[in-house]
Order: C-alpha cells, then sequence, then structure tokens
C-alpha cells in the first residue's frame, strides 16, 4: 500500500533498535491519506523537535510492519542535550507564559482553513476542480499535521517532559502516582462538549416521549421514524444543529470509515447509549469537585519545591496541564474535520468513477493516490489502470487485518532508554511498575486514573467493536482514541495494552471517574470477555476474580 520499501520493516536493518505499534492511531484497512499521514508524522515530530530544540531527542521514524506502522525516536548523545536544553527553554520562555494560547491560536487558524475547505461544491464541481480540491484536501492536512498538530505537540510535551523531572526530583511522585494524576484533572474540551451534546440529545428525546422510537429501531431507522411526527421533527432540528458542528468527525484515524455526517446512524446509536443511563455526562458533574482536588494537591506539591525554583516549577504545571487539555481538544480541530473532508472529496470521485465504470464502487477511490485519482477522472480515465490498483490494495488490507500485530518490535531492551530521551513516548508509554506474579495480579499497569471497580470484562480490539459494550462492564483494549469517548459513559473501568501517564484512556478516566490501569503490555492477552475482574487504578493493579 505505500510503494515506498524504505518505510517497510526489515529485522536486519531495524532490528537493533525498539520500536513502537502506532496501532492505536492507524490500523488497516489502509488508504492513501494514510500514507499522507505517515509522512506528516514523521516530518512533524523531526520539524518539532528541531524547531524548539527539544531535548532528548530528533523525532521519530517509522516502519511498516503487516500494514501497522511502528515508530522509534532518534535521541541525541548527553552533550548535545545539554546544549539542546538551554536553547529549548530560551526558545519555549514565552510559551511558557501562555501554553494554552499557543493552541487557542492555532485553533483560530484551523478553523479558517476548515471553513475554507468546508465551502467547496464537491457534488456541483467539474471533475478537473475536484481534483484540484483533492490536492488540496492533502497538502491541507499535511500542513495542519507539520505545521500546527506537531508544532504544538512538541513544544508542550517537551515542557511536560520537563516539568515531570522537576516534581520527581523535588517530590518523589512519579506520573503513575495518583497524585499526579489529580494535578491534570477537571479540564474541558471540544471532545467533552461534544459528547456532552449527545447526552443533552438523549435526554431531549426522553422529555420529547421518543423514548420507544430509540428502544424499539435500529439506529439505521430511527431517523426515518422521527420525520414522520411534530416531536420527532422537532427533535431533529436540534440533532441536525449538533451536526453542524461536530459532524465533521472521523470514526477511526483515517479515512477508512464513514463520517459521522456520511452516515448519521453512528452518533444516533450513540445517542441511545446515553438514553441507557439517563443522559447523563459525568466530566460536568465531577469538574468542580477535580478542580477543587487539583488545587488543594498543587498547593501541597508547592511547598514541596525550593522558593527558588518555584516560578520555573510552577509555569511548568500550567504548561503539563495545558498538554493535557491539548491531547483532548486537538482531534477536534486536527484529524476529525481533516480526514472528514478528505473522505467526502474521495467518495464524490469514487461515484463517479463508478458511474463512468471505471471502478466497481465509490469505496474504491480512497484506495487511490491524488494523481491516481486525478489521471482516473480525466477523459482518459478508463485508461488509468486504477480498477486493479484498487483490487490489489484491498486483497493487502485483507491480509493485513489478520496478519499479527506485536505491541513491540526489534529490540525490546532499548524500551527503556527512547523512552527516556522522548518526551512525548515518555509520557504517553510506559511499562508496567512491576511484574504481575509478584503481586498476584493478572496484569498490572504503566499508569492510570484512581479508583477500583469489579465488572464483567469486555475485550474489544478495534474502535469498530465497541457497540459489543455493555452498560456497567470493563472495557479491555490495546489502547483507546477520542473516537472511543462516547462509550466511556457507560463502563465501569478501563484497561490497556499500552498508555502512560498523559495518555487517552487515563486522562478520559480521570474526568468520567472511572479507574483505569494502562501500559500492562497484555491484557488482551491475559484477559477473556465474560470474566469478572477487579481494576485497581490506585495500585494500578487487575485482578480476575472468577
Amino acid at each position: 500500500m505505500f510503494d515506498v520499501d524504505v518505510y517497510e520493516y526489515d529485522e536486519k536493518r531495524d532490528g537493533d533498535r525498539c520500536w513502537l505499534s502506532g496501532a492505536l492511531w492507524a490500523f488497516p484497512p489502509w488508504t492513501a491519506l494514510m500514507r499522507q499521514w505517515l509522512d506528516a508524522t514523521a516530518f512533524g515530530i523531526w520539524r518539532a523537535y528541531d524547531m524548539w530544540d527539544v531535548p532528548g531527542t530528533h523525532g521519530w521514524d517509522v516502519r511498516v510492519y503487516n500494514g501497522v506502522f511502528y515508530l522509534s525516536s532518534v535521541f541525541v548523545d548527553d552533550e548535545e542535550r545539554k546544549e539542546r536544553e538551554q536553547r529549548f527553554l530560551a526558545k519555549t520562555a514565552k510559551v511558557m507564559e501562555d501554553p494554552v494560547g499557543l493552541w487557542e491560536s492555532s485553533k483560530l487558524q484551523l478553523k479558517e482553513i476548515i471553513d475554507q475547505l468546508s465551502s467547496f461544491d464537491v457534488e456541483n464541481a467539474i471533475n478537473a476542480d475536484l481534483a484540484d480540491h483533492i490536492y488540496d484536501c492533502v497538502d491541507w492536512t499535511r500542513r495542519m499535521a507539520t505545521k500546527i498538530h506537531y508544532f504544538v505537540m512538541g513544544v508542550l510535551g517537551g515542557l511536560t517532559f520537563y516539568f515531570r523531572d522537576m516534581l520527581i526530583k523535588h517530590t518523589g511522585i512519579l506520573p503513575s502516582d495518583v497524585k499526579f494524576s489529580k494535578l491534570m484533572a477537571g479540564y474541558d474540551s471540544t471532545l467533552y462538549k461534544a459528547n456532552k451534546g449527545l447526552a443533552e440529545l438523549g435526554t431531549r428525546a426522553t422529555e420529547l416521549g421518543l423514548q420507544q422510537v430509540f428502544d424499539a429501531l435500529e439506529p439505521e431507522d430511527i431517523l426515518t421514524e422521527l420525520g414522520k411526527s411534530d416531536q420527532g421533527r422537532k427533535w431533529l432540528e436540534e440533532f441536525n444543529e449538533y451536526m453542524k458542528v461536530y459532524g465533521l468527525r472521523t470514526q477511526v484515524h483515517g479515512i477508512a470509515k464513514p463520517t459521522w455526517l456520511e452516515k448519521p446512524s453512528i452518533p444516533i446509536a450513540e445517542i441511545r447509549r446515553m438514553m441507557a443511563i439517563g443522559g447523563l455526562h459525568a466530566p460536568d458533574f465531577r469538574r468542580e469537585e477535580l478542580a477543587k482536588e487539583r488545587a488543594e494537591t498543587e498547593k501541597e506539591i508547592l511547598s514541596m519545591v525550593p522558593e527558588a525554583e518555584r516560578p520555573l516549577f510552577e509555569k511548568l504545571l500550567r504548561c503539563a496541564q495545558a498538554f493535557t487539555y491539548f491531547q483532548e481538544d486537538h482531534i477536534c480541530y486536527c484529524e476529525f474535520p481533516f480526514f472528514a473532508l478528505m473522505r467526502r472529496a474521495g467518495i464524490e470521485a469514487g461515484k463517479r468513477l463508478v458511474k463512468a465504470g471505471i471502478l466497481d464502487e465509490p469505496q474504491d477511490a480512497l484506495l487511490l493516490y491524488p494523481v491516481e485519482l486525478q489521471l482516473a477522472l480525466q477523459p482518459l480515465g478508463h485508461r488509468s489502470g486504477v480498477r486493479e490498483i484498487a483490487k490489489k490494495r484491498k486483497e493487502e488490507n485483507e491480509r493485513y487485518l489478520k496478519a499479527e500485530h506485536p505491541p513491540v518490535l526489534g529490540d525490546p531492551a532499548k524500551f527503556e532508554e527512547m523512552v527516556r530521551h522522548d518526551p512525548i513516548l515518555a509520557i504517553g508509554i510506559a511499562k508496567p511498575i512491576a511484574a504481575a506474579e509478584e503481586v498476584g495480579a493478572v496484569v498490572v499497569g504503566a499508569a492510570g486514573a484512581p479508583g477500583v471497580a469489579e465488572g464483567i470484562a469486555r475485550v474489544v480490539m478495534s474502535v469498530d467493536e465497541i457497540h459489543q459494550v455493555q452498560l456497567g462492564e470493563i472495557l479491555v483494549a490495546p489502547a483507546t482514541s477520542p473516537q472511543w469517548v462516547p462509550v466511556f459513559s457507560i463502563i465501569k473501568g478501563v484497561v490497556t495494552d499500552l498508555g502512560g501517564a498523559l495518555a487517552h484512556a487515563v486522562i478520559v478516566s480521570r474526568e468520567y471517574g472511572i479507574p483505569a490501569v494502562v501500559g500492562t503490555f497484555e491484557a488482551t492477552q491475559k484477559i477473556k470477555t465474560g470474566q469478572r475482574i477487579r481494576v485497581d487504578g490506585n495500585q494500578l493493579r487487575v485482578y480476575v476474580l472468577d
């Protein structure tokens, strides 16, 4: 699918380094855009780290194995690290004064670009203009990633890394400790607001007497039925207003699956899930309590820091908190809308190519690179041979889906060294703090969200399967991403294979008030659906009860 051999993992060439799975972000089936995203990821992190002189690493290298990309950090030696540290602190001085402001100003730029791309009339454009628009989508997606997304992530991640080191030095508190979790909790984001909107729509449906419609029908049929009554049409007006704000959203990290605008039954299913718990949105009920705990913890910890170092320590603390907010907020302005707009253009091209007898189905257009789509859309597009290209890549995806995707490739002994040098990996991925057999647990994690919960395990290997999760179950997954957020409203706890102190599952679990244990490396192998388990987010242990 990548058509560039240098991306393929080679044990002889690459086996002396540690490579971490990127399955959390991008998993088959692949589309052409994911090649663009792979390029942007590698280049964006490299550009950001070197622009800011982030100590420890020059950025990420990437490889592909069985259809999944793997990343490895290219770290610097100790002498160069000291030189970069001084430049990093000087370059980031202004950011430290207003870390949230850096992201908020970036959002304004992104909104302008999104509005511009959204206004393009894909259905009525001539083929040449549609092809040009596809290039625009790809180009702006790359610019978004390399000049905004990773630019902000690189500097805030680097400053969070500094905060972590100062925190350990002066207080002994590790990122895996409950107190670290309390320092980062209680912040709203656009992602949570979107979920709150789903909960409010669920409550509104109940108020309008529409509960029976949601209970009796499948999500695909609910919208049609609602259009038959006055109350239903009133609800649909509110739903459509919600979709204008949040509908540019993808199910996966890419364009392989329909967007919410394309398939409204997706958010309808989430709304029905919210209705099952009374239309509640836990973060809103907890935010005041979490903010109070955060303030108390800050006061306690600041008292442990030498007075001369408190000003810098407090600035770095605000940067770490800003990074937590950014982690949950940025996808609504980066991946979601840009991927959705790229898919919209690709599907429109696919419809035209199917009508012209050049492709078998619209979805096949997503397997083509922009230059291939351009050739297919031209007057002699039937000579482009894209049908065979799409067929070959679909067959590749089928093989990828059946293949094994280990969490780590290469030399696992290099894991510790890699995360010690790389700020984003260090706070996003870590190893278990203890051996499970030594403490009598089935698995032990690297970080988590506080609390203890017992319930039935539900092992879910991809976001496509989250509809299987039932009210009150404990989610066990390789990792979670923003696409998983709605399910946090109904679960009692979370356990993941991958993750660290600021992994997605940890951040969201804190806000929803459910215990989490992440970074176990083997939860999906050791735990089975239907088992009753106990998740102890305070000690980062998981036990099988029966």
